[in-house]
C-alpha cells in the first residue's frame, strides 16, 4: 500500500498531475553476453506492459538466468527450462542473496513462457514485477562443487551473487495510465459503492478515491473496479472522484486529472412492516404491533418470521420452502452449523418458492435463516432461525 503522505497531499481537483511523472524513455533492446551464452532484453517502449527476456544458451538443461527485479539484490526471478529449474515455471525468490537457490514451493505466475522455434528460451515478465534498472546473472550448474540444493530440493544448486559477474540494464519505463471511465456511485443502507471501468493498460494501476469537501483522499490505494465506503450517515450525499496512478521504481506515473464525479445518497436502513399491514411476501414482526416509538424499537430488535419459510431434510439434502414474494423482491438464504459460535453465510439468492441445499453432510445439524431483499436493494433484518438435522 502506498503510504507516502506527499502523494495524498498532491491530490486536488483540477491539479496538473502530469508534472509529477518523469519524461518517458525510448525503447530498450540490449543483448548481454555471459561467456558463450547471451540474453536479449527488449522493452518495446513506455506503453508496453511487459519486458521480454530471450536466452540463447549452449546447455539449456543446466543454465539459469537470474533477474534482480529490484536492482538491489533483494529478490529475483529465475528463468530457464524445466530441467534447469527443477520445476515447470519461472521461480520468484525474495530471499536476500547470495543465499542458495532453495525452492520453497512458490512458482512465479507473472512470467509467461514464449514459444520459440529457434532453440532459444523466452519469457515475458510484467513490468509491475520489475524496476527501471535491473541486474542479470547467468550461471551454469554443470561442473564445480555445488553449495546447496537446487529449486527442486534434490538437484545441486549454486549461490547467487549479482556483484560477481552480473550485468545491468537501465531505462525500462512506463507511461502514466489512462483514467478509468464510467464511474458510478450506488447508495445502499449506510454505505455507497463505486464502480468503474479500468483503463485498458491497467497492469500495476492503483486508484486514490477523492471526495468533494474532504481535504485528504478517503482511500489511498484501491485496486480492481469497485470500492465500498461504509458507516455513512443515512441520507447524506457524497460525490467521489478517482485518480489512477502507478508508483514504480520510486517514481510516480499519473494522468493529468481526476475523473468526473459520481454522486449518491447513503440510504436509510429499512424499517420492517408490522403484522397485519404487510404486503404479500413482506416481513411480519413477532411481538407488539403498536406504533409507539419504544415499542417499535423493541419489535425491530426481535427475530422476524417470513410466512411459508420451512426446512425439511430428505435423501441427504435440505429442501427449503420459501415465502411468496412481491414483484422485484428476492430472498437471500443463509446457513450455519448448529454450534453456538458458528457464523451464518450466504448460500444462495432466489426468487423461486423453494431451494434445495445439496452441500450438506449426513448426520450433521444446520441452521437456516432468510433475508428479504427489496427491489431497491434494501435488506431486512434476518428472519427467525430454523434448525434441521440431515439423515
Amino acid at each position: 500500500m502506498i503510504r507516502r503522505r506527499w502523494l495524498a497531499m498532491a491530490v486536488s481537483i483540477g491539479s496538473a498531475f502530469a508534472l509529477l511523472a518523469p519524461a518517458a524513455h525510448a525503447a530498450v533492446d540490449e543483448t548481454l553476453t555471459f561467456g558463450t551464452d547471451t540474453v536479449r532484453v527488449v522493452d518495446t517502449g513506455p506503453s508496453s506492459d511487459t519486458v521480454r527476456f530471450t536466452m540463447s544458451v549452449a546447455a539449456p538443461a543446466t543454465t539459469r538466468l537470474f533477474v534482480d527485479i529490484k536492482g538491489k539484490g533483494e529478490g529475483y526471478i529465475t528463468l530457464g527450462t524445466p530441467a534447469a529449474l527443477g520445476v515447470a515455471h519461472a521461480v520468484y525468490n525474495t530471499v536476500s542473496i547470495p543465499s542458495c537457490q532453495v525452492y520453497t514451493g512458490t512458482t512465479f505466475g507473472e512470467a509467461d513462457e514464449v514459444t520459440t522455434t529457434d532453440g532459444t528460451i523466452a519469457f515475458d515478465i510484467r513490468k509491475d514485477e520489475l524496476a527501471p534498472t535491473i541486474s542479470l546473472l547467468m550461471e551454469n550448474s554443470a561442473g564445480g562443487a555445488p553449495d546447496c540444493k537446487g529449486f527442486d530440493g534434490v538437484s545441486n544448486g549454486r549461490p547467487v551473487s549479482f556483484a560477481n559477474g552480473g550485468q545491468t540494464v537501465t531505462g525500462l519505463d512506463w507511461v502514466a495510465p489512462a483514467s478509468p471511465t464510467n464511474l458510478t456511485a450506488v447508495g445502499t443502507p449506510g454505505a455507497i459503492t463505486l464502480f468503474w471501468t479500468p483503463p485498458a493498460d491497467a497492469i500495476g494501476v492503483r486508484y486514490q478515491v477523492v471526495e468533494d469537501g474532504v481535504a485528504t483522499p478517503v482511500s489511498e490505494s484501491v485496486t480492481g473496479n469497485a470500492a465500498t465506503f461504509s458507516n455513512l450517515t443515512s441520507g447524506s450525499v457524497h460525490t467521489y472522484h478517482l485518480w489512477a496512478y502507478r508508483f514504480w521504481g520510486e517514481r510516480l506515473f499519473a494522468p493529468a486529472g481526476l475523473t468526473p464525479g459520481a454522486t449518491a445518497v447513503a440510504a436509510a436502513f429499512p424499517v420492517p412492516a408490522a403484522v397485519g399491514g404487510a404486503a404479500s411476501g413482506a416481513l411480519a414482526v413477532k411481538g407488539t404491533t403498536t406504533t409507539n416509538g419504544a415499542a417499535r424499537k423493541k419489535a425491530a430488535a426481535r427475530a422476524f418470521t417470513l410466512k411459508g419459510f420451512r426446512v425439511r431434510a430428505t435423501g441427504g439434502r435440505v429442501r427449503i420452502a420459501l415465502p411468496k414474494l412481491a414483484k422485484g423482491q428476492k430472498i437471500e438464504i443463509q446457513r450455519s452449523a448448529a454450534t453456538k459460535k458458528a457464523k451464518f453465510g450466504r448460500i444462495a439468492t432466489s426468487k423461486a418458492r423453494s431451494y434445495t441445499d445439496r452441500k450438506v453432510r449426513r448426520h450433521h445439524t444446520y441452521r437456516y435463516r432468510l433475508i428479504l431483499v427489496g427491489k431497491d436493494g434494501s435488506r431486512s433484518l434476518p428472519s427467525a432461525t430454523l434448525k434441521v438435522r440431515v439423515r
